[in-house]
């Protein structure tokens, strides 16, 4: 369904031509028009161009937002690059009617069950230093003792670096935790404003992230919980090639794409546990998305 039609006039010498954007852009003489559909792949909007041709970079306000509509996964992508692991749901959506489901049973301790990734179309000539990743979270209300990564930044293309959002399980605190992974000196940091993991399972609520990854300076996030922020934080470490350990020009993090999921990495005592997330209304951009107009807080 059609829910808006924006066009934003910028100078014909400004009109981008990187085709990786023309499948959501009509582009005109002077402008750039977008129609925007609801909930499915195309941006929600074209209010904010920018062109940053002269650092390589050019970010059109929001990148991409899916609602699972249409019953499939979207651009989202298992680890060989096909489609997201998961069912999509008819029945049980954020936004709309459908989400996307997986469900992990896990025997070991380790990263297990990350099969749903967001790659950013263009990482060969450039990731992104500056982005907002958006999402609506729920899973069902099975506590585990276990810890579960939700979230995670990827920051290289062979893997994770900086940013991982895990639940920790009820054999820990039962607290939402933010860790920086390789610009840490140290453990991570308690949402002590949130409610516990199990006191919020089979609920579904809004998470969003401004990722800031500057180049030889501390990274930063920013951390919403249904609209509102719960934790605002620098990196430990200096995001810069003698922190990461990476070669030119990879030689500082910046987000290239994320991973979502239910991966258990630390098991209680007992063995195998199944764990099941589910996610909603997954958007990227340039700017602060907040709720969708169409939804409420829960």
């Amino acid at each position: 369904m059609t829910q808006s039609i924006t066009t934003a006039r910028i100078a014909p010498t400004s009109v981008p031509r990187r085709r990786h954007f023309l499948h959501r852009m009509f582009l005109f003489a002077g402008s750039i028009t977008c129609v925007s559909l609801m909930l499915g792949n195309p941006p929600t909007s074209c209010l904010k161009v920018t062109d940053r041709t002269s650092r390589g970079e050019q970010f059109f306000g929001n990148i991409y937002e899916f609602g699972f509509e249409d019953g499939t996964t979207g651009a989202l992508q298992n680890f060989v690059g096909g489609p997201a692991e998961g069912v999509v749901l008819p029945t049980d959506g954020a936004l709309g009617t459908h989400s996307l489901s997986n469900t992990v049973t896990a025997s070991m301790a380790g990263d297990n069950g990350f099969a749903i990734q967001y790659i950013y179309p263009n990482w060969g000539a450039g990731t992104l230093r500056d982005v907002w990743v958006r999402f609506a979270l729920k899973w069902t209300p099975t506590p585990s003792g276990g810890i579960q990564k939700l979230f995670r930044v990827k920051t290289q293309p062979n893997g994770v670096g900086a940013g991982t959002f895990i639940s920790n399980g009820t054999l820990n605190n039962d607290r939402f935790s933010w860790f920086w992974d390789g610009l840490a000196s140290g453990a991570g940091t308690d949402l002590m404003t949130v409610a516990t993991g199990s006191a919020l399972q089979g609920q579904w609520h809004w998470w969003e992230f401004h990722l800031q990854f500057p180049a030889n300076a501390r990274a930063h996030v920013d951390i919403y919980f249904d609209d509102v922020l719960v934790l605002s934080e620098d990196s430990p470490i200096v995001n810069g090639s003698g922190s990461t350990g990476l070669g030119a020009p990879l030689d500082t993090y910046a987000v290239g794409g994320f991973l979502l999921g239910g991966t258990v990495n630390a098991l209680p005592s007992g063995g195998p546990i199944t764990f099941t997330t589910r996610f909603d209304q997954v958007g990227v951009s340039t700017a602060r998305m907040h709720i969708p107009t169409q939804s409420s807080i829960p």
